[in-house]
């Protein structure tokens, strides 16, 4: 008795664990990259479901309740706008579009009608975990992207509802994250912009990150910068108040 009392407390608390894990539900047209996706994940710290069609999606999305979706554009069947609002108003999901860099148009409509961010593709299963365990801002808060306008600061140039980015006049991918701090940035170029203030855009104001979290994506975003040929703009560090896009 006490053997079996012991083996359905254990039970429990893996359940319990498993509650926990953050969930990602990802509903893309190609079977062989969702396979991929779910054998590379397999080990990690996080609930991942995978589905190919529409009916599948609403059928998941409605009994999972997933923290993320991430909707392929391209989905057979689905009509973006509506699907976008039937997940994010309907059912209160937190929805990542997955487009290719050509497709401006349909990312556009796809962040209007609801969606919180956009994940270039072809995306890893490195992108995911990110994905999964920062998540996009909350559903009911400010837009991620801080304006729906063409951004152009020094030699930089950042499309927001596009999701494209120029340094120097060329094409560079940048991950979600860093999208989303250099659009903070380049929209109040020379003006120190706080840590609470770009945790909160970014990450949401429900969310509680490491320490170092942010200070290791202004890194990252200043080596890009960086890299030759440089560009003329640089992200300076304000003691004890925060981050400056500094530009000539």
């Amino acid at each position: 008795m006490a053997a079996e009392a012991g083996t359905e407390a254990e039970r429990g608390q893996r359940e319990e664990a498993r509650r926990l894990l953050p969930t990602l539900l990802v509903a893309d047209r190609d079977r062989q990259l969702l396979s991929r996706v779910q054998h590379e994940l397999a080990d990690q710290a996080l609930e991942i479901t995978v589905c190919q069609t529409l009916p599948e999606l609403l059928v998941e999305a409605a009994a999972t309740r997933p923290d993320t979706v991430l909707l392929d554009i391209g989905l057979p069947g689905a009509e973006l706008p509506s699907t976008v609002r039937l997940l994010s108003r309907r059912l209160a999901l937190a929805v990542v579009l997955a487009a290719g860099p050509d497709q401006g148009e349909l990312i556009s409509l796809g962040l209007a009608a609801g969606a919180a961010a956009c994940l270039l593709r072809p995306y890893s299963p490195l992108d995911l975990l990110r994905l999964a365990t920062t998540g996009p801002a909350p559903t009911g808060r400010q837009p991620l992207l801080v304006t729906s306008g063409l951004l152009r600061v020094g030699d930089l140039e950042l499309d927001p509802v596009g999701y494209q980015f120029r340094r120097g006049g060329t094409a560079t991918i940048l991950p979600l994250r860093e999208f989303q701090l250099l659009a903070c940035l380049m929209a109040r170029p020379n003006q120190v912009i706080s840590r609470e203030a770009l945790l909160d855009q970014v990450w949401g104001s429900s969310y509680v990150p490491e320490s170092n979290t942010l200070s290791v994506h202004i890194g990252r975003l200043r080596k890009r910068l960086a890299q030759p040929p440089a560009s003329c703009c640089t992200i300076d560090a304000v003691r004890g108040l925060g981050y400056r896009l500094t530009c000539p």
